[in-house]
């Protein structure tokens, strides 16, 4: 059985944030994830850009996250954080997901974080009503690692649920948020959307002034409400939503 100090279940932002905290604070530390690259839905699932770092005018995000975002600004992954035209959240920070993931492998390198990748979480160890680690399914048989501590960041509480944790799942009812059909378009023409929102203010979800919406300016859309009803009428798109979003990417085309 493997042996460390700090174990961290789930590469996804979260873990790596958790495991390069430990690694850095002298803690021999193992980050375990199910895929061969770290990231989680931010490199695996298109879910981006990242948002919420900032509330109004003020930075509340800061840390190992705000490391990541300046360090990827550096390679040319980030533009960093822009204001969010659609008024969602403050600002977004789009990102480049594979530059992302060799980041995030340089970082574990140099903070000293074990890896193992390619492992599917199977159960917990619990000992004298504790966790004391977990067990998990490789491409070369089982793996059962104990830890002083255990970080559970599957994002669905996969070792707190197996450990016996009282859990819950979405609202009262049950419910969850549905998932988004997520994708990534090229040589948009952005002057063309300018000219409409411009045309058409009310069409678009935004704090900025008509003569504001340059392409540059439109680092986000939410809204196109007419013509998203109207292919919606004549059968095009079936989604039940009243408007479409859309962020700029790290891209320049």
């Amino acid at each position: 059985m493997r042996e460390y100090d700090v174990l961290v279940v789930g590469g996804g932002n979260a873990g790596c944030a958790a495991a390069l905290a430990a690694a850095r604070s002298g803690a021999r530390t193992l980050l375990v994830e199910r895929y061969g690259f770290l990231g989680g839905t931010a490199t695996a699932s298109m879910v981006g850009p990242w948002m919420t770092f900032h509330s109004g005018d003020d930075r509340i995000v800061g840390g190992i996250a705000q490391e990541i975002v300046e360090r990827l600004v550096v390679r040319g992954g980030s533009p960093g954080h822009l204001h969010d035209a659609s008024d969602y959240v403050a600002t977004i920070t789009p990102f480049d997901p594979e530059l992302h993931k060799a980041l995030l492998f340089e970082m574990m390198g140099e903070s000293g974080v074990n890896l193992l990748l390619h492992a599917w979480f199977l159960d917990a160890l619990v000992a004298n009503g504790r966790i004391a680690g977990a067990g998990f399914a490789t491409v070369g048989g089982t793996v059962q690692v104990a830890a002083k501590r255990t970080i559970d960041a599957t994002a669905d509480a996969y070792v707190a649920a197996s450990a016996g944790v009282p859990t819950q799942q979405g609202d009262a009812r049950g419910r969850v948020q549905p998932a988004s059909l997520m994708f990534r378009l090229s040589h948009v023409d952005l002057s063309v959307l300018a000219q409409y929102v411009r045309h058409r203010p009310e069409q678009m979800r935004s704090s900025l002034k008509t003569h504001e919406r340059t392409p540059e300016a439109l680092t986000a859309v939410a809204g196109l409400y007419e013509l998203w009803e109207a292919a919606r009428a004549r059968g095009a798109v079936t989604v039940p939503r009243e408007l479409v979003s859309f962020f700029a990417t790290p891209y320049s085309d």
